[in-house]
């Protein structure tokens, strides 16, 4: 019955919008206000607030959940929290686990990562069982490659003046024993950067920020075809470049970044499809905002989650975004995105197969 339902949800939330347009409208709020924070989608579907900063640095974590027969959103529910309070770091969802990664604490730059199985009767984040990243690191972005593996893509180093890094590392957690291993270096050394796997395994690295400057360049690499390295596209993206590149894969297959810093928080959206290699603007927000989170829900809607706002003030707002199907017909999709949004594709029938793991 779970099974028959979502798949209803999902398709219908795909698909009921067909026009050249899509409306914000919103969605059940935050119990805290939070921004620098991170968001996933985990296997099960459910979505997930971790850690971010308003006042003080949060450890506390929450969880919106989808009812099992109306595929509606409801209320988010505080779970357990984080051993480390930590803000801009990076979220990775995987196999039923959720990884925060590096960020920032009361202390500095922090190179820990802890996890959270999300089938555990009792859930609670573990911080022995990782290793630390090789360098510490803060507004990094990851993704999940198609093989399961973490990529953890970036961000700025440790220490002063401000130092963005091109550096890559990778982490499987069916191979532990190795630990974070290198991964290919970036072009462009760039901090609080969309990074996202798109529906064909290929990972992006969208705009974000240098040392001294905006990006707007994009650069793409295929694990299909490692010896290619990262390749610059030849599209940036569109508009005023920003400084903060909030992206996630969308249910249509097409890539969507939103918000940002333009100086000023903005209220872009634009989208990008992998297939034609172009962009296009796309419904913007209500009002500008960043230092978000945006997912994309099991009800194939995508969710913008808490930031902030004009004057720096935190919100607990949340947003949902419908886009249309298309990009050559590709099939809904279920995604578990982190930090910035950015995301990991999970085939709604790898989903199906392992539902059974998913607590009630």
């Amino acid at each position: 019955m779970k099974l028959q339902s979502t798949i209803v949800a999902v398709g219908l939330a795909c698909c009921t919008t067909i026009s050249l347009a899509a409306d914000w409208t919103p969605g059940p709020s935050l119990n805290v206000a939070r921004g620098f924070h991170g968001v996933c989608t985990s296997p099960c579907g459910d979505i997930y607030a971790v850690g971010g900063v308003d006042a003080d640095i949060f450890d506390s974590v929450e969880i919106l959940k989808f009812d099992s027969v109306t595929g509606y959103a409801e209320a988010w529910l505080e779970v357990a929290p984080m051993t480390t309070a930590r803000y801009a770091h990076t979220v990775a969802c995987v196999n039923g686990f959720i990884y925060a990664i590096g960020g920032i604490d009361d202390l500095g730059v922090l190179a820990s990562v802890e996890r959270y199985d999300t089938t555990a009767k009792a859930p609670t984040w573990d911080a022995g069982y990782m290793p630390d990243l090789n360098v510490a690191r803060y507004f990094p972005g990851s993704t999940i490659d198609k093989w399961g593996r973490i990529w953890v893509v970036g961000g700025y180093a440790a220490g002063k003046p401000l130092t963005s890094l091109s550096s890559v590392e990778i982490y499987d957690p069916a191979r532990p024993e190795f630990g974070w291993a290198p991964g290919p270096e970036l072009n462009i050394a760039r901090a609080i950067a969309g990074v996202v796997t798109d529906r064909l395994g290929r990972i992006y690295a969208i705009g974000g920020a240098t040392d001294t400057a905006h990006i707007v360049s994009v650069e793409r690499f295929d694990p299909c075809n490692p010896e290619e390295g990262w390749v610059v596209l030849t599209e940036d993206i569109p508009g005023k470049a920003s400084q903060q590149d909030y992206s996630v894969l969308g249910a249509d297959g097409r890539i969507y970044v939103a918000g940002g810093w333009l100086p000023g928080y903005a209220n872009r959206l634009v989208r990008f499809d992998p297939d034609t290699e172009t962009w296009e603007p796309w419904t913007a927000l209500p009002e500008g905002r960043g230092v978000l989170g945006l997912t994309l829900g099991k009800d194939g809607r995508i969710y913008l989650i808490g930031g902030e706002l004009a004057g720096f003030n935190s919100t607990e707002t949340v947003l949902a975004l419908t886009p249309p199907c298309g990009a050559g017909g590709a099939t809904p999709l279920l995604m578990d995105s982190n930090s910035g949004g950015e995301i990991n594709t999970s085939d709604l029938l790898e989903l199906f197969a392992n539902w059974g793991l998913c607590p009630e």
